[in-house]
């Protein structure tokens, strides 16, 4: 690491930051302690991604030029280093400035990634649901306020009658099932089994059973299930059609499937990582391979492929206001509910403030892949990461953030 670091201090915490020697990625060390002396330390944790300090920060792109030659050397510098695998892309105001990828999309094949290689985009996803509700919100089939009840009366109805559209593209119902095993280890055949199978667990976690709506950020892959459940009933038309009819085809996404309809697994990647897929604890150095089953059925909160191509394709459209109304559009990018401080949630998309201004966004994080898109409304630059290896697109992302231009 470069010995270039700070130290943030409060009354409980201390975080000492330094910076990557070649990732430039912040890495902080933090301790917690108690507020009395003689200060006993709680824990020790580490932590990523800080954005530095104004005097720590990486010295501002003057131009689109530099920042695609500082990208592309960023790139070089990180080829054949386990810090990066995959594709990135920037584009500026409807201009695709770089598009380039390192890595292999299969090692022991010794296939290289391509600019077409598919990549599993995890939460990502979450924004084609937002779109989908939205659009139906555009055609009178909906409303934000809409209670769940309204859509699947076979909810259990102490839930189904507080929890509105509004709280499930939000993260504010609270509706969670991650640590029920049976839950997890289920394999549905299809949207509607994702949805009885949350109605037949619910009575096993006692903050559902003994349901109150909590209204706070809590973000959850559930609530987004059933919201591709009231896509289904509202639409007619099983989630998965209408949103290739909706959003994909109108997009020009060819290269963008579910994970059970993808047809062309050779040029799609296959994931790398330190993780035990099982449960994500690091019990070894060595990396293992990653392979999505082809077979299981694609969870509309992250169950996708995609390439940095049609991704931007749906970016340019998106916030571009061709697939929405600008009623819609406005509050899919509006701040609805805190996360933390810079960050906020609105329909589908996080809205953050960051050292290059406003970015409207998503990631995505799956054992073995990462992926990151940011658009940033005030400058017209669109940047996507996708990647093969745990976390890397999010350290990408974060150092072309700092490149961008600031005030």
């Amino acid at each position: 690491v470069e010995s270039q670091s700070y130290v943030a201090l409060n009354e409980n915490s201390a975080c000492m930051w330094t910076r990557g020697t070649l990732t430039k990625t912040w890495v902080g060390f933090v301790f917690f302690y108690t507020k009395k002396a003689p200060h006993k330390i709680t824990s020790i944790g580490v932590d990523r991604g800080i954005t530095p300090p104004p005097d720590k920060r990486l010295t501002p792109a003057p131009d689109e030029k530099n920042l695609k030659k500082r990208t592309r050397d960023y790139l070089h510098a990180l080829k054949g280093t386990p810090f990066f695998s995959g594709n990135v892309l920037i584009a500026r105001n409807g201009k695709i400035l770089l598009h380039q990828g390192t890595g292999w999309a299969d090692a022991e094949k010794k296939q290289h990634i391509r600019r077409d290689t598919r990549f599993y985009i995890a939460s990502v996803s979450k924004i084609f649901v937002a779109t989908a509700i939205l659009q139906l919100y555009d055609r009178g089939l909906l409303q934000p306020g809409d209670p769940l009840s309204k859509f699947i009366p076979a909810y259990p109805r102490h839930i189904a009658d507080q929890v509105t559209v509004h709280h499930l593209l939000t993260h504010t119902s609270g509706i969670e099932l991650d640590e029920i095993p049976e839950f997890n280890a289920a394999e549905p055949h299809n949207i509607q089994e994702m949805v009885e199978l949350q109605i037949r667990y619910i009575p096993q976690v006692k903050e559902l059973s003994e349901y109150t709506l909590p209204g706070e950020y809590n973000y959850t892959n559930e609530g987004y299930a059933l919201l591709a459940r009231i896509v289904e009933v509202c639409s007619g038309m099983d989630y998965w059609t209408y949103v290739k009819r909706h959003i994909f085809e109108p997009c020009g996404m060819k290269n963008t499937v579910p994970v059970h309809l993808n047809q062309q697994p050779g040029n799609t990647a296959v994931g790398y990582s330190n993780r035990r897929p099982a449960d994500g604890a690091y019990p070894t150095a060595g990396q293992t391979a990653i392979h999505i089953a082809q077979n299981s059925f694609a969870h509309p909160a992250g169950g996708v492929f995609s390439t940095t191509g049609d991704l931007w394709a749906f970016s340019e459209r998106l916030f571009s206001g061709k697939l929405l109304s600008a009623r819609s559009f406005e509050l899919m990018t509006q701040s609805q509910v805190p996360v933390f401080e810079n960050s906020s949630y609105g329909y589908g998309l996080r809205i953050d403030k960051s050292t290059a201004g406003t970015v409207w966004g998503h990631g995505g994080d799956k054992v073995g892949f990462n992926s990151r898109l940011d658009y940033y409304p005030e400058s017209g630059y669109t940047v996507i990461v996708l990647c093969n290896k745990d976390q890397v697109a999010k350290n990408l992302a974060d150092f072309v953030q700092e490149l961008l231009y600031r005030s």
